[in-house]
Protein backbone atom coordinates (compact mmCIF):
# COMPACT_ATOMS: atom_id res chain seq x y z
CA UNK A 1 0.00 0.00 0.00
CA UNK A 2 1.70 3.51 1.49
CA UNK A 3 4.60 1.89 1.65
CA UNK A 4 5.22 0.69 -1.55
CA UNK A 5 4.46 4.08 -2.97
CA UNK A 6 6.84 5.56 -0.63
CA UNK A 7 9.88 2.66 -1.73
CA UNK A 8 8.85 3.40 -5.32
CA UNK A 9 9.48 7.42 -4.60
CA UNK A 10 12.95 6.20 -2.53
CA UNK A 11 13.91 3.99 -5.50
CA UNK A 12 13.70 7.24 -7.97
CA UNK A 13 15.47 9.76 -5.60
CA UNK A 14 17.94 7.63 -4.09
CA UNK A 15 19.79 6.78 -7.03
CA UNK A 16 19.38 10.34 -8.79
CA UNK A 17 20.92 11.76 -5.45
CA UNK A 18 23.77 9.35 -5.91
CA UNK A 19 25.09 10.43 -8.98
CA UNK A 20 24.41 13.97 -8.64
CA UNK A 21 26.83 13.76 -5.39
CA UNK A 22 29.54 11.93 -7.54
CA UNK A 23 29.56 14.20 -10.30
CA UNK A 24 31.43 16.69 -9.30
CA UNK A 25 34.04 14.14 -8.24
CA UNK A 26 34.79 11.20 -10.97
CA UNK A 27 38.65 10.95 -10.25
CA UNK A 28 37.60 9.94 -7.08
CA UNK A 29 34.20 8.25 -7.29
CA UNK A 30 34.62 5.07 -5.23
CA UNK A 31 35.57 7.05 -1.85
CA UNK A 32 33.22 9.65 -2.65
CA UNK A 33 30.56 6.85 -2.77
CA UNK A 34 31.88 5.68 0.31
CA UNK A 35 31.55 8.32 2.58
CA UNK A 36 27.97 8.95 0.89
CA UNK A 37 27.10 6.18 2.27
CA UNK A 38 28.46 6.44 5.71
CA UNK A 39 27.28 9.88 6.40
CA UNK A 40 23.51 8.21 5.33
CA UNK A 41 23.82 5.34 7.78
CA UNK A 42 25.74 7.39 10.34
CA UNK A 43 23.04 9.77 10.68
CA UNK A 44 20.33 7.55 10.43
CA UNK A 45 21.63 5.22 13.25
CA UNK A 46 22.36 8.56 15.10
CA UNK A 47 18.85 9.69 14.87
CA UNK A 48 18.01 6.05 15.55
CA UNK A 49 19.04 6.07 18.94
CA UNK A 50 18.86 9.55 20.24
CA UNK A 51 15.15 9.00 19.37
CA UNK A 52 14.94 5.62 20.99
CA UNK A 53 17.05 6.77 24.31
CA UNK A 54 14.59 10.27 24.17
CA UNK A 55 11.73 8.63 23.95
CA UNK A 56 9.81 9.19 27.43
CA UNK A 57 6.41 8.33 26.61
CA UNK A 58 5.63 12.28 25.92
CA UNK A 59 5.75 14.10 22.67
CA UNK A 60 9.11 15.40 24.03
CA UNK A 61 11.11 13.91 21.48
CA UNK A 62 9.13 15.23 18.78
CA UNK A 63 8.98 18.72 20.20
CA UNK A 64 12.80 18.70 19.66
CA UNK A 65 12.85 17.23 16.59
CA UNK A 66 10.38 20.35 15.55
CA UNK A 67 12.75 22.81 17.17
CA UNK A 68 15.81 21.86 15.38
CA UNK A 69 13.47 22.20 12.55
CA UNK A 70 13.40 26.11 12.79
CA UNK A 71 17.26 25.78 13.58
CA UNK A 72 17.81 23.88 9.98
CA UNK A 73 16.01 26.57 8.59
CA UNK A 74 17.98 29.22 9.83
CA UNK A 75 21.24 27.30 8.14
CA UNK A 76 19.41 26.59 4.54
CA UNK A 77 18.44 30.47 4.87
CA UNK A 78 22.21 31.27 5.19
CA UNK A 79 23.36 28.76 2.28
CA UNK A 80 19.95 29.96 0.23
CA UNK A 81 20.83 33.50 0.63
CA UNK A 82 24.53 32.76 -0.61
CA UNK A 83 23.64 31.11 -3.33
CA UNK A 84 21.75 33.88 -4.31
CA UNK A 85 23.70 36.82 -3.16
CA UNK A 86 26.81 36.38 -1.22
CA UNK A 87 27.93 34.74 2.37
CA UNK A 88 27.13 38.10 4.08
CA UNK A 89 23.91 38.30 3.31
CA UNK A 90 23.54 35.00 4.06
CA UNK A 91 25.06 35.77 7.50
CA UNK A 92 22.52 38.51 8.11
CA UNK A 93 19.60 36.48 6.48
CA UNK A 94 19.99 33.88 8.95
CA UNK A 95 20.69 36.19 11.79
CA UNK A 96 17.35 37.86 10.67
CA UNK A 97 15.39 34.42 10.70
CA UNK A 98 16.71 33.61 13.79
CA UNK A 99 16.00 37.03 15.92
CA UNK A 100 11.98 37.05 14.19
CA UNK A 101 10.38 36.36 17.31
CA UNK A 102 6.91 34.57 15.76
CA UNK A 103 9.74 32.39 14.23
CA UNK A 104 11.47 30.79 17.26
CA UNK A 105 8.44 31.52 19.00
CA UNK A 106 6.38 28.63 17.29
CA UNK A 107 10.05 26.67 16.74
CA UNK A 108 9.88 26.63 20.73
CA UNK A 109 6.28 25.67 21.01
CA UNK A 110 6.79 22.81 18.34
CA UNK A 111 4.43 23.90 15.65
CA UNK A 112 4.42 22.18 12.74
CA UNK A 113 4.29 25.17 10.46
CA UNK A 114 7.88 25.78 11.55
CA UNK A 115 8.38 22.24 9.85
CA UNK A 116 6.22 23.05 6.33
CA UNK A 117 8.79 26.18 6.57
CA UNK A 118 11.89 24.35 6.21
CA UNK A 119 10.59 22.07 3.54
CA UNK A 120 9.16 25.24 1.57
CA UNK A 121 12.21 26.85 1.48
CA UNK A 122 14.40 23.53 0.23
CA UNK A 123 12.02 23.37 -2.20
CA UNK A 124 12.66 26.89 -3.22
CA UNK A 125 16.53 26.06 -2.77
CA UNK A 126 16.62 23.10 -4.90
CA UNK A 127 14.71 24.84 -7.50
CA UNK A 128 17.49 27.25 -7.73
CA UNK A 129 19.97 24.36 -8.03
CA UNK A 130 17.99 23.45 -10.79
CA UNK A 131 18.34 25.99 -12.82
CA UNK A 132 21.56 27.32 -12.09
CA UNK A 133 23.20 23.81 -12.03
CA UNK A 134 22.16 20.53 -12.75
CA UNK A 135 17.93 19.92 -13.19
CA UNK A 136 18.65 16.76 -11.59
CA UNK A 137 17.77 18.77 -8.32
CA UNK A 138 13.91 19.30 -9.39
CA UNK A 139 13.83 15.53 -8.23
CA UNK A 140 14.91 16.81 -4.71
CA UNK A 141 12.49 19.85 -5.17
CA UNK A 142 9.62 16.83 -5.67
CA UNK A 143 10.66 15.29 -2.56
CA UNK A 144 10.96 18.65 -0.55
CA UNK A 145 7.37 19.35 -1.73
CA UNK A 146 6.15 15.72 -0.90
CA UNK A 147 7.46 16.59 2.70
CA UNK A 148 5.68 19.37 3.06
CA UNK A 149 2.56 17.88 1.93
CA UNK A 150 3.13 15.01 4.67
CA UNK A 151 3.50 18.02 6.60
CA UNK A 152 0.42 19.96 6.50
CA UNK A 153 -1.84 18.61 3.61
CA UNK A 154 -2.52 21.11 1.17
CA UNK A 155 -0.62 23.92 2.41
CA UNK A 156 2.62 21.74 1.46
CA UNK A 157 1.47 22.37 -2.53
CA UNK A 158 2.29 26.74 -2.07
CA UNK A 159 6.33 25.39 -3.26
CA UNK A 160 4.79 23.75 -6.43
CA UNK A 161 2.84 26.64 -7.27
CA UNK A 162 5.33 29.62 -6.95
CA UNK A 163 7.64 27.20 -9.07
CA UNK A 164 5.05 27.55 -11.81
CA UNK A 165 4.45 30.91 -11.91
CA UNK A 166 8.17 31.94 -11.82
CA UNK A 167 9.13 29.54 -15.01
CA UNK A 168 6.56 31.29 -17.08
CA UNK A 169 7.50 34.81 -15.46
CA UNK A 170 11.00 34.55 -16.03
CA UNK A 171 9.82 32.78 -19.66
CA UNK A 172 11.43 29.14 -18.97
CA UNK A 173 8.26 27.65 -19.50
CA UNK A 174 9.39 25.04 -21.44
CA UNK A 175 11.52 23.14 -18.46
CA UNK A 176 7.53 22.55 -17.36
CA UNK A 177 7.80 20.14 -19.98
CA UNK A 178 11.37 18.67 -19.20
CA UNK A 179 12.21 15.34 -17.70
CA UNK A 180 13.50 16.30 -14.35
CA UNK A 181 10.55 18.71 -13.78
CA UNK A 182 8.12 15.74 -14.65
CA UNK A 183 9.80 13.45 -12.94
CA UNK A 184 10.00 15.91 -9.39
CA UNK A 185 5.92 16.18 -9.87
CA UNK A 186 5.47 12.43 -10.29
CA UNK A 187 7.67 11.76 -6.72
CA UNK A 188 4.52 14.62 -5.22
CA UNK A 189 2.19 12.29 -6.81
CA UNK A 190 3.51 9.31 -5.45
CA UNK A 191 4.75 10.48 -2.09
CA UNK A 192 3.32 13.48 -0.95
CA UNK A 193 -0.47 11.96 -2.02
CA UNK A 194 0.40 8.52 -0.54
CA UNK A 195 -1.16 9.68 3.19
CA UNK A 196 -4.22 10.55 1.10
CA UNK A 197 -4.45 7.02 -0.51
CA UNK A 198 -3.92 5.38 2.79
CA UNK A 199 -6.49 7.56 4.12
CA UNK A 200 -8.85 7.09 2.28
CA UNK A 201 -8.46 3.36 1.98
CA UNK A 202 -8.80 2.79 5.91
CA UNK A 203 -11.85 5.26 6.68
CA UNK A 204 -13.14 6.07 3.44
CA UNK A 205 -16.06 8.54 2.94
CA UNK A 206 -15.26 9.56 6.88
CA UNK A 207 -11.56 10.83 5.88
CA UNK A 208 -13.07 12.55 3.14
CA UNK A 209 -15.83 14.31 4.87
CA UNK A 210 -13.82 15.49 7.71
CA UNK A 211 -10.50 16.58 6.31
CA UNK A 212 -11.80 17.66 2.87
CA UNK A 213 -14.94 19.09 3.54
CA UNK A 214 -14.63 20.16 7.83
CA UNK A 215 -11.28 21.23 7.69
CA UNK A 216 -10.58 22.59 4.17
CA UNK A 217 -13.26 23.55 2.37
CA UNK A 218 -15.67 25.14 5.50
CA UNK A 219 -12.53 26.41 7.28
CA UNK A 220 -10.95 27.84 4.33
CA UNK A 221 -12.96 28.84 1.58
CA UNK A 222 -16.54 29.11 3.20
CA UNK A 223 -17.26 32.12 5.07
CA UNK A 224 -19.84 34.97 5.42
CA UNK A 225 -19.58 37.92 3.52
CA UNK A 226 -17.27 40.23 5.64
CA UNK A 227 -15.41 43.61 5.44
CA UNK A 228 -12.69 43.91 2.95
CA UNK A 229 -10.06 45.39 5.11
CA UNK A 230 -10.56 41.71 7.50
CA UNK A 231 -8.52 40.21 4.62
CA UNK A 232 -5.79 42.11 5.12
CA UNK A 233 -5.11 40.83 8.88
CA UNK A 234 -1.62 39.13 7.96
CA UNK A 235 -0.39 42.54 7.15
CA UNK A 236 -1.17 43.88 10.34
CA UNK A 237 0.47 40.42 11.99
CA UNK A 238 3.52 41.93 10.09
CA UNK A 239 3.11 44.89 11.13
CA UNK A 240 3.08 44.41 14.36
CA UNK A 241 5.12 41.24 15.27
CA UNK A 242 7.92 42.04 12.50
CA UNK A 243 10.07 44.25 14.60
CA UNK A 244 13.37 45.29 13.89
CA UNK A 245 13.32 43.97 10.68
CA UNK A 246 10.07 45.68 9.40
CA UNK A 247 11.69 48.76 7.85
CA UNK A 248 14.71 46.85 5.94
CA UNK A 249 12.08 44.61 5.09
CA UNK A 250 9.59 47.31 2.99
CA UNK A 251 13.29 48.87 2.04
CA UNK A 252 13.83 45.67 0.42
CA UNK A 253 11.10 44.85 -1.03
CA UNK A 254 11.54 48.13 -2.86
CA UNK A 255 14.62 47.64 -4.36
CA UNK A 256 14.19 43.89 -5.50
CA UNK A 257 10.48 45.28 -6.96
CA UNK A 258 13.05 47.33 -9.09
CA UNK A 259 15.33 44.73 -10.11
CA UNK A 260 12.44 42.43 -11.12
CA UNK A 261 11.44 44.51 -13.37
CA UNK A 262 14.62 44.56 -15.25
CA UNK A 263 13.77 40.87 -15.29
CA UNK A 264 16.27 39.71 -12.33
CA UNK A 265 15.38 36.12 -11.51
CA UNK A 266 16.40 36.35 -7.61
CA UNK A 267 14.54 39.01 -7.27
CA UNK A 268 11.26 37.32 -9.22
CA UNK A 269 11.68 34.52 -6.35
CA UNK A 270 11.82 36.23 -3.18
CA UNK A 271 9.22 38.50 -3.98
CA UNK A 272 6.83 36.02 -5.56
CA UNK A 273 7.49 33.63 -2.80
CA UNK A 274 5.60 35.76 0.03
CA UNK A 275 3.02 37.47 -1.96
CA UNK A 276 1.60 34.37 -3.28
CA UNK A 277 1.48 32.92 0.03
CA UNK A 278 -0.30 35.76 1.56
CA UNK A 279 -2.68 36.51 -1.18
CA UNK A 280 -3.95 32.70 -1.23
CA UNK A 281 -3.89 32.73 2.52
CA UNK A 282 -5.97 36.39 2.90
CA UNK A 283 -8.40 35.03 1.34
CA UNK A 284 -8.99 32.55 3.72
CA UNK A 285 -12.25 32.23 6.07
CA UNK A 286 -9.50 30.67 9.06
CA UNK A 287 -6.44 33.20 9.26
CA UNK A 288 -4.51 32.29 12.05
CA UNK A 289 -0.58 34.13 12.18
CA UNK A 290 1.17 30.93 12.30
CA UNK A 291 -0.05 30.13 8.51
CA UNK A 292 2.57 32.44 7.07
CA UNK A 293 5.33 31.11 8.89
CA UNK A 294 6.77 29.65 5.47
CA UNK A 295 6.97 33.62 4.28
CA UNK A 296 9.62 34.53 6.91
CA UNK A 297 12.68 32.31 5.43
CA UNK A 298 12.32 34.82 2.38
CA UNK A 299 11.42 37.85 4.03
CA UNK A 300 14.34 36.99 6.24
CA UNK A 301 16.95 36.73 3.20
CA UNK A 302 14.85 40.60 1.86
CA UNK A 303 15.94 41.99 4.97
CA UNK A 304 18.94 40.56 5.34
CA UNK A 305 20.08 41.87 1.43
CA UNK A 306 18.94 45.18 2.51
CA UNK A 307 20.79 45.31 5.68
CA UNK A 308 24.06 44.43 3.47
CA UNK A 309 23.51 47.29 1.60
CA UNK A 310 23.59 49.45 4.21
CA UNK A 311 26.53 48.32 5.65
CA UNK A 312 30.31 48.98 5.25
CA UNK A 313 32.90 46.43 5.42
CA UNK A 314 33.49 48.07 8.81
CA UNK A 315 30.24 48.29 9.34
CA UNK A 316 29.74 44.29 8.88
CA UNK A 317 32.30 43.48 11.26
CA UNK A 318 31.26 45.60 14.01
CA UNK A 319 27.85 44.29 13.47
CA UNK A 320 29.04 40.97 13.55
CA UNK A 321 30.70 41.09 16.88
CA UNK A 322 27.63 42.90 18.62
CA UNK A 323 25.66 39.62 17.17
CA UNK A 324 27.34 37.02 18.56
CA UNK A 325 28.03 38.76 22.04
CA UNK A 326 23.71 38.87 21.66
CA UNK A 327 23.12 35.69 20.87
CA UNK A 328 25.66 34.43 23.26
CA UNK A 329 24.17 36.72 25.92
CA UNK A 330 20.62 34.92 25.29
CA UNK A 331 21.87 31.68 25.23
CA UNK A 332 23.01 32.24 28.74
CA UNK A 333 19.84 34.00 30.15
CA UNK A 334 17.38 31.57 28.40
CA UNK A 335 19.10 28.91 29.59
CA UNK A 336 20.58 29.38 32.62
CA UNK A 337 18.27 31.81 33.98
CA UNK A 338 14.41 31.94 35.14
CA UNK A 339 13.96 34.39 32.17
CA UNK A 340 10.61 33.23 30.20
CA UNK A 341 10.40 34.67 26.66
CA UNK A 342 6.65 33.44 26.06
CA UNK A 343 4.67 31.71 28.37
CA UNK A 344 4.06 27.31 27.70
CA UNK A 345 1.28 27.38 25.25
CA UNK A 346 -1.59 24.88 25.90
CA UNK A 347 -0.21 24.90 29.43
CA UNK A 348 -3.57 23.40 30.81
CA UNK A 349 -4.21 20.88 28.43
CA UNK A 350 -0.68 19.60 28.18
CA UNK A 351 -1.24 19.28 32.24
CA UNK A 352 -4.28 16.75 31.77
CA UNK A 353 -2.38 15.01 28.66
CA UNK A 354 -0.65 12.28 30.44
CA UNK A 355 -3.62 11.86 32.38
CA UNK A 356 -6.19 11.47 29.32
CA UNK A 357 -3.37 8.84 27.86
CA UNK A 358 -2.87 6.63 31.05
CA UNK A 359 -6.52 6.20 30.97
CA UNK A 360 -7.23 5.85 27.45
CA UNK A 361 -3.80 2.95 27.53
CA UNK A 362 -5.71 1.38 29.57
CA UNK A 363 -9.29 1.46 27.75
CA UNK A 364 -11.20 3.92 29.07
CA UNK A 365 -13.67 5.73 26.99
CA UNK A 366 -12.63 9.83 26.34
CA UNK A 367 -15.34 12.02 25.55
CA UNK A 368 -15.09 15.99 26.11
CA UNK A 369 -18.24 18.45 27.27
CA UNK A 370 -19.26 21.92 25.38
CA UNK A 371 -15.46 22.28 23.94
CA UNK A 372 -14.54 22.84 20.35
CA UNK A 373 -13.57 19.40 18.75
CA UNK A 374 -11.07 20.97 16.54
CA UNK A 375 -9.78 23.04 19.42
CA UNK A 376 -9.55 20.58 21.77
CA UNK A 377 -8.71 17.52 19.78
CA UNK A 378 -6.10 19.17 17.68
CA UNK A 379 -3.45 19.45 20.73
CA UNK A 380 -5.10 16.67 22.77
CA UNK A 381 -3.92 14.24 19.82
CA UNK A 382 -0.51 15.57 19.75
CA UNK A 383 -0.04 15.50 23.53
CA UNK A 384 -1.85 12.67 24.36
CA UNK A 385 -2.37 10.77 21.13
CA UNK A 386 -5.78 10.32 22.09
CA UNK A 387 -8.80 11.88 20.71
CA UNK A 388 -12.32 12.93 22.94
CA UNK A 389 -14.80 12.23 20.95
CA UNK A 390 -18.24 12.74 21.19
CA UNK A 391 -18.12 16.32 22.51
CA UNK A 392 -21.24 16.15 24.64
CA UNK A 393 -23.56 19.28 24.58
CA UNK A 394 -26.14 18.36 27.15
CA UNK A 395 -26.35 16.89 31.20
CA UNK A 396 -28.47 13.98 30.35
CA UNK A 397 -25.90 12.99 27.54
CA UNK A 398 -22.81 13.37 29.54
CA UNK A 399 -24.70 11.58 32.45
CA UNK A 400 -25.32 8.51 29.77
CA UNK A 401 -21.55 8.21 29.13
CA UNK A 402 -20.58 7.95 32.73
CA UNK A 403 -23.39 5.59 33.47
CA UNK A 404 -21.09 3.42 31.31
CA UNK A 405 -19.69 -0.05 33.28
CA UNK A 406 -15.86 1.03 31.57
CA UNK A 407 -14.33 3.58 32.81
CA UNK A 408 -14.63 6.70 31.40
CA UNK A 409 -13.13 9.99 31.56
CA UNK A 410 -14.38 13.36 30.24
CA UNK A 411 -12.58 16.81 29.75
CA UNK A 412 -14.60 20.28 30.57
CA UNK A 413 -13.71 23.53 31.39
CA UNK A 414 -13.35 24.30 35.29
CA UNK A 415 -16.34 27.21 34.52
CA UNK A 416 -18.82 24.27 33.62
CA UNK A 417 -17.33 22.22 36.31
CA UNK A 418 -19.62 23.39 39.37
CA UNK A 419 -22.75 22.79 37.06
CA UNK A 420 -21.98 19.70 35.70
CA UNK A 421 -21.55 18.48 39.62
CA UNK A 422 -25.09 19.57 40.63
CA UNK A 423 -26.55 17.55 37.70
CA UNK A 424 -24.62 14.88 36.90
CA UNK A 425 -24.17 13.42 40.68
CA UNK A 426 -21.03 10.80 40.84
CA UNK A 427 -18.57 12.57 39.03
CA UNK A 428 -14.43 11.84 40.29
CA UNK A 429 -12.06 14.03 39.43
CA UNK A 430 -8.70 13.02 37.95
CA UNK A 431 -6.84 16.26 37.32
CA UNK A 432 -7.94 19.83 37.97
CA UNK A 433 -6.71 23.40 36.29
CA UNK A 434 -7.64 26.26 36.31
CA UNK A 435 -9.28 26.34 32.90
CA UNK A 436 -10.12 22.47 32.40
CA UNK A 437 -10.99 19.50 34.70
CA UNK A 438 -10.88 15.77 33.57
CA UNK A 439 -13.50 13.81 35.54
CA UNK A 440 -14.16 9.89 35.18
CA UNK A 441 -17.38 7.70 36.10
CA UNK A 442 -15.41 6.32 39.37
CA UNK A 443 -12.36 7.07 41.10
CA UNK A 444 -8.41 6.43 39.22
CA UNK A 445 -5.36 5.70 40.73
CA UNK A 446 -2.80 8.23 38.97
CA UNK A 447 0.05 8.07 40.92
CA UNK A 448 1.55 6.22 38.27
CA UNK A 449 1.48 8.92 35.95
CA UNK A 450 4.46 10.35 33.86
CA UNK A 451 3.83 13.84 33.68
CA UNK A 452 6.30 16.37 31.95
Amino acid sequence: GPMMLFMLGTGLVMPQSMAGALANYPHMAGSASGLLGFIQMSTAGVAGIAVGHGYDGTPLVMSAAIALMGVATILLVYFFARRLFDPWTGFFSSFVLSTTFMFTRYARHAMFDVTLSFFVCLAMFTLVLALKKRRRYFLLWGAAISAAVLTKSVLGLFPLVITVLYLLLTGRWKILFSRYFLAGCGIIVVLGFSWYVHQSLTFGRLFIDDHFGTLIIQRGLLSEPEPWHHHLSYLRVIGIHYWPWLPFLIVGCVKLFRKARRRDEGAILLLLWPVIILAVMSMMRTRIRWYILPIFPAAAMISGHTLHGLLTARGRVIFTRVVLGIWIAAAIAINATPLRISKVRKLDLRTIAPYVRYCGDRGAGIVAFRQSFNSLNFSLLFYSDYVASPVLQDYSGLSRALADSNLVVCVMSSAEFPRAVKNVPGMHVVRKTDKLVLISNRPVDVSAVRTW
